[in-house]
Formats: structure tokens, C-alpha cells, sequence
């Protein structure tokens, strides 16, 4: 698939739309859910938050949701409620929220650990993985006589993830966050149904919604050094959903009709969990209407 064109596409759904950012899978990997307290003297009279955010964040939030997705912009938010600290021997007011973690970059099938911490830190320890999973990719479509073009992308794939890695490390220890390192197990060389069973799912499903997000966020994150770390990791993910695409139809071209029907089963199964997490997530409405429209097209 281009990739430029698939950029457009990308950017003519989030136009339409303010996206809810749950790219998480409900599967493993994706670390589950995360309760943190914040002491809402983070938030100064602006509703800045104390470690540097954008001038234009609004008032001081005045409900538990507004003020956690002040401090969690990119996880999705379950439950909130406002409660008191101790912080340095006084009782402060505080927020208590409880939310699940973005998931960022394709997951290898190996990853044993799970993301930690949330928002920028579940999102570092992720992209770590993925530097996992497409060297292994390249590896394996070595192994099974791949195009030169697929080797290369995938090659490049793995660079861009170790790049998306430092990037999203720097965001979380800015917040004082801490990001713990990915645990792969060895990882052994698949059949060719194997590769494109997970290439259906983390490629031409989550990856391709993972761009969307990543773009989302490059345009309308209230931080400013958000928007300029994802304006960078938009372009390289979009160009990781294009080889997803690219590599699906490679290998179907080398599948029997009953794989290839199994392939597209866990790509529909992928796109109805993607619905469920949307559905749960706040303000879902448009990314069902508009993004679940747009990856079933792609799909085809």
C-alpha cells in the first residue's frame, strides 16, 4: 500500500472527528488498567500541569473526569473520583484515576511483560517491544525467501521503533515517570499462517488504528512537546501500517484457501475487539462511526 495515500486517508479521519485513544488490546501486553493519585496542586491556576504543558489547557478542572484527562491526555479513563494525599506531612486535595494504558507499536508474540506505569510509560516500554518484533520479522522473512522491499521495510521498521523508544522514554521521565524494560522471550522461526495470523492483528488492525492515534495526537495534543514527538512517530507508523498491508498480501498470495479464511477471521475478530474498547471508552461514538468504517475498507 502507499503510504502516502494511506496518510491522507489517516488524515481525512481525524478531521471529522475528536478521536478517543484506546489502542489498547484487552489481550496480553498491554498492561491492564492503572490507579493513580495526583495531587491536584499539579495543576496551577491556569490548569497547566506543574511540569511544563500547553498555555491554552483552560481553567483548573472542576470534575474528576476533566482533571484526569488533564494528567492522563492518551490513556483511556474508567473510573475517577476525588480524594485527599498526604504530601510532605499535610493533607492535599487529590485525584484518583483509574486508566488503561495506550498501546503503542506491534507487539511481538514472545513479550512476557507488561506495560508499567501509564500514558507515556506504558507507551515506552511498548515501542521497546516492537523493536523485538520487527527484528524477528525481518529474520523470519529472510528465512522464508521475502522480497528484498519487505526485508528493508521491516529493517527500517525496527530502527523507527528504537527512535520511537528514546522518544517516548524522554516524555515519561519529563513527567517523572519510569520505564521499565521490555522481558521477550527467544522467539523461534513460524510458518508462514502463523506470521500472517499476527500480522492480521497487530499489523492491518492495530497498527493502522496505532497511526490514526499517533496523528490525532501529532495535531491535537494540549503539549506541545507531545505534538512534536508524535508529528514524527505519525509518519513512521503510517509507513508501518503500508508494509502491514503489503506483507498481508504477500503472504496470501502463499496460503491455501483455508488459511487465507482463517487470516481473515482473526482480522474481523481484531476489528470487533477494537469496537469493544471503543464502545467502553468516553466519547466513542465517532471513532466506531468513522474509524471502524475506514480500517474495513482498507481491509478489504
Amino acid at each position: 500500500m502507499n503510504a502516502k495515500l494511506l496518510q491522507r486517508l489517516l488524515l481525512a479521519a481525524i478531521s471529522s472527528a475528536s478521536l478517543s485513544l484506546c489502542a489498547c488490546s484487552s489481550t496480553d501486553g498491554c498492561g491492564g488498567t492503572v490507579t493513580t493519585t495526583y495531587a491536584m496542586a499539579l495543576l496551577d491556576d491556569a490548569g497547566v500541569p506543574a511540569d511544563g504543558g500547553a498555555s491554552d489547557a483552560g481553567p483548573r478542572p472542576t470534575t474528576c473526569e476533566a482533571a484526569c484527562e488533564r494528567f492522563n491526555d492518551f490513556a483511556t479513563l474508567l473510573s475517577c473520583s476525588f480524594t485527599k494525599l498526604q504530601e510532605k506531612g499535610q493533607t492535599v486535595d487529590a485525584v484518583e484515576c483509574r486508566t488503561q494504558p495506550m498501546c503503542e507499536g506491534r507487539r511481538p508474540s514472545a513479550l512476557r511483560s507488561h506495560a508499567e506505569g501509564s500514558d507515556f510509560a506504558a507507551a515506552a516500554h511498548l515501542e521497546a517491544a516492537s523493536v523485538y518484533a520487527f527484528a524477528h520479522l525481518a529474520k523470519e522473512l529472510r528465512h522464508h525467501g521475502a522480497p528484498r522491499r519487505l526485508l528493508r521495510a521491516a529493517r527500517r521498521s525496527r530502527r523507527d521503533e528504537v527512535r520511537h523508544t528514546r522518544a517516548t522514554t524522554a516524555l515519561a521521565r519529563q513527567r517523572g515517570l519510569t520505564v521499565v524494560r521490555p522481558v521477550v522471550a527467544a522467539m523461534s522461526i513460524r510458518s508462514l499462517e502463523e506470521i500472517a495470523l499476527e500480522n492480521a492483528i497487530e499489523g492491518c488492525v492495530r497498527e493502522t488504528y496505532g497511526a490514526l492515534a499517533a496523528w490525532w495526537r501529532a495535531r491535537h495534543a494540549p503539549e506541545r512537546d507531545v505534538r512534536a514527538a508524535y508529528q514524527r512517530i505519525a509518519h513512521d507508523e503510517t509507513r508501518h501500517a503500508a508494509l502491514s498491508a503489503d506483507l498481508d498480501r504477500w503472504l496470501a498470495a502463499r496460503l491455501s484457501p483455508a488459511a487465507r479464511a482463517r487470516v481473515g477471521a482473526a482480522k474481523t475478530a481484531a476489528l470487533e475487539e477494537l469496537r469493544a474498547e471503543l464502545s467502553a471508552a468516553p466519547s466513542a461514538v465517532p471513532p466506531i462511526e468513522i474509524v471502524l468504517p475506514m480500517l474495513r475498507a482498507l481491509l478489504r
